[in-house]
């Protein structure tokens, strides 16, 4: 242990893409406190497209395929970044 601010083991998210949003299992990392993970971590797993740092959040959308501006009823669930 080489840095004596990081002393104990807490569980966060992995980050693999590096957007914020963590996905998957909690894992125990080192770091400051519980509260602040370290980078490549995220206190989160609301990561729906983890290998991809511009879409991080989900949604349930209704299809308008014939565009008159009213939809079917059938749903869809698209990952997408900001809005």
């Amino acid at each position: 242990d080489t840095d004596n601010t990081k002393h104990a083991s807490f569980d966060f998210y992995a980050d693999t893409d590096g957007d914020g949003f963590g996905f998957g299992s909690l894992v125990s990392v080192c770091a400051v406190n519980a509260s602040t993970p370290p980078a490549g971590y995220s206190s989160n797993n609301t990561d729906c497209a983890p290998s991809d740092n511009t879409k991080w959040q989900s949604a349930t959308l209704y299809v308008d395929a014939d565009f008159d501006g009213y939809t079917s009823g059938a749903s869809t669930v698209t990952c997408y970044g900001a809005a």
